[in-house]
C-alpha cells in the first residue's frame, strides 16, 4: 500500500495538513509507505504507486483551461522536474494496477471539455479498478476527515 502527500502551497500549514493525513492513514495499513513533504517526488510516487493495492494521495491540484492533459497533482519538486504529474504523464508512463486510488485533491475529476480528460479518469485508463476524485475544491479539514472515514 502506498499513500503520497505533498502540497505546493505558500502556507505551510496547508503542507503539514497532508502530510498529517497521509501518516495518519498510512498507520490504519500494516505496510504502508508514505511519502510527506520532500520525499514525496514524483519518481518516488511512481516507484511505489504502480503496484499498490490502495494508493491515497493529499495533495494540490491544478485544472488547465487550454489543454485538458496538462491538469495535474502538484508533488514536491525534483532537480529538473516542476512536480506537477501531469493527465498527460499519467497516460503514458504510469502503469497502475491498484484496486483503488484516492485522489484527495480539489477538482481531479473535472474536466475541462472532454469527460475523459481528468486526473481521475487518467488512473482509470492506465488500469486502476477503482478512483475517488472530486469535481471541486475541498477543504483540507473536509478532506482529512472523509478519507479516514473512507478508509
Amino acid at each position: 500500500m502506498s499513500f503520497a502527500a505533498a502540497r505546493v502551497s505558500k502556507r505551510e500549514a496547508d503542507d503539514a495538513g497532508a502530510a498529517a493525513e497521509a501518516v495518519r492513514i498510512g498507520a490504519l495499513y500494516a505496510q504502508a509507505t508514505v511519502l510527506v513533504g520532500g520525499e514525496a517526488t514524483i519518481q518516488r510516487f511512481m516507484e511505489a504507486a504502480g503496484t499498490a493495492d490502495i494508493v491515497h494521495v493529499a495533495a494540490h491540484a491544478q485544472t488547465s483551461t487550454g489543454d485538458p492533459t496538462l491538469a495535474a497533482i502538484l508533488f514536491a519538486p525534483s532537480p529538473g522536474h516542476s512536480g506537477a504529474l501531469t493527465v498527460r504523464t499519467i497516460r503514458e508512463n504510469l502503469p497502475m494496477r491498484n484496486r483503488l486510488v484516492i485522489l484527495a485533491a480539489c477538482r481531479t475529476g473535472q474536466s475541462e471539455g472532454f469527460a475523459s480528460a481528468n486526473l481521475a479518469f487518467a488512473f482509470l485508463s492506465t488500469g486502476s479498478v477503482s478512483v475517488v476524485g472530486t469535481t471541486r475544491d475541498i477543504p483540507d479539514d473536509a478532506s482529512r476527515f472523509f478519507s479516514v472515514m473512507l478508509h
